[in-house]
C-alpha cells in the first residue's frame, strides 16, 4: 500500500512538470509568433519609407532644370540609380537581409545625390551673381552710349550752333525799277514799258565770328510769268541746277558791306517780280515788288 502512494505521487509530480513545460512552452511559441509578426510589420514599414524617399528624390530631380550639361548628366545617371533601387526593392521581400541591403544602397545615393545638389545650387548661385554681373554691366553700357549719344547731340548742336553764328545775314534787301539817263542819272519808275533796269541793293551785315574771304551770291529774279530775267546763266550746285539773273562777289572783312546790283531785259511785263539770293544754292533772302 504504502509502495502505491508513492507511485501515485511521482506520477502526479511528472505530470505537474510537464503540465508547466507545456505552458512554458506555449507561452514561448506566442511571444516568438508576436515578435516575428511585429518584426515583419516593421520591416514592411521599414521599406515603404525608403520607397517613399526615392519616389521624392526621383521626383525632385525630375523637375530640376540645370544648363550645365556635365552636372545634369550626372544628375540623370543618378535618377537611373534610384529608379533602378526603387524597382528592385519594391519587388523584393521583406527581408531584414534585403532591407539593409537596400538601405545601405540607398543611403549611397542620397549622399550622392545631396551633394550633386550641393554643387547645383553653388552652380545657380554662381549664375545668379554672374547674371546680376552682366546686368550691371549692360545698365553701365546703356548708361555710356546714353552719355555719349548726349555728347555727341550736344557736340552736333555745338557745331550747328557754331556754323549758324558764321552765317552772313542779309539786310536792307530792295529792289526797284528805275530809268537810267545818258548821263548816269537814275529815276525811280514802277511804270513796267518805262523800267530800263532793276536795281536791287542790300546790305551783307557784320558778323565778328564769320570767316573773312571772298563770298559769291546768285542773285534771281522772277518775271510774272516765273521766266528768270538778265544773264540767265546755269549753275550746279550741289547736284542742282539753278539759273540766276546776275553774279555778285565780294570779299568779306566782317564789317557791314553794302551791294546793288542791276538786271537789264530787253522788255518788262507788268506784274509781280519775285527776288531770291542764293549762297552756295542756299536762298538765304528773298522779296518782291511790282511793276504796273
Amino acid at each position: 500500500m504504502a509502495e502505491e502512494n508513492k507511485s501515485n505521487t511521482g506520477l502526479k509530480i511528472a505530470l505537474g512538470i510537464l503540465i508547466a513545460l507545456l505552458i512554458g512552452a506555449g507561452a514561448l511559441m506566442f511571444k516568438l509568433n508576436s515578435d516575428a509578426e511585429k518584426t515583419e510589420n516593421q520591416l514592411i514599414t521599414e521599406k515603404e519609407k525608403v520607397m517613399n524617399d526615392l519616389d521624392v528624390m526621383i521626383e525632385n530631380n525630375k523637375k530640376l532644370v540645370i544648363s550645365n550639361d556635365s552636372l545634369q548628366l550626372s544628375l540623370n545617371e543618378e535618377l537611373e540609380k534610384l529608379i533602378a533601387a526603387r524597382d528592385s526593392l519594391s519587388e523584393s521581400e521583406a527581408t531584414v537581409s534585403s532591407l539593409l541591403h537596400f538601405k545601405s544602397r540607398y543611403l549611397q545615393l542620397k549622399k550622392k545625390y545631396n551633394d550633386l545638389l550641393v554643387e547645383y545650387e553653388v552652380l545657380k548661385d554662381e549664375n545668379r551673381n554672374l547674371q546680376t554681373t552682366v546686368e550691371m554691366k549692360e545698365t553701365e553700357l546703356a548708361n555710356q552710349v546714353a552719355i555719349n549719344d548726349s555728347l555727341s547731340i550736344e557736340n552736333v548742336t555745338q557745331a550747328n550752333t557754331i556754323t549758324e553764328a558764321k552765317e552772313l545775314s542779309i539786310a536792307s534787301l530792295n529792289s526797284i525799277g528805275i530809268i537810267e539817263r545818258s548821263s548816269g542819272k537814275q529815276i525811280p519808275t514802277d511804270k513796267a514799258r518805262r523800267v530800263d533796269k532793276v536795281k536791287l541793293c542790300f546790305a551783307v551785315a557784320a558778323n565778328k565770328v564769320a570767316d573773312k574771304g571772298d563770298r559769291v551770291y546768285h542773285i534771281q529774279i522772277l518775271d510774272p510769268k516765273n521766266n528768270v530775267i538778265g544773264a540767265k546763266e546755269t549753275i550746279d550746285v550741289n547736284g542742282m541746277s539753278l539759273t540766276y539773273s546776275a553774279e555778285t562777289k565780294f570779299f568779306y572783312k566782317n564789317k557791314t558791306i553794302d551791294i546793288c546790283e542791276y538786271i537789264s531785259e530787253e522788255k518788262f511785263e507788268k506784274g509781280t517780280y519775285f527776288v531770291n539770293i542764293f549762297q552756295e544754292g542756299v536762298n538765304i533772302a528773298n522779296t518782291s515788288f511790282d511793276l504796273r
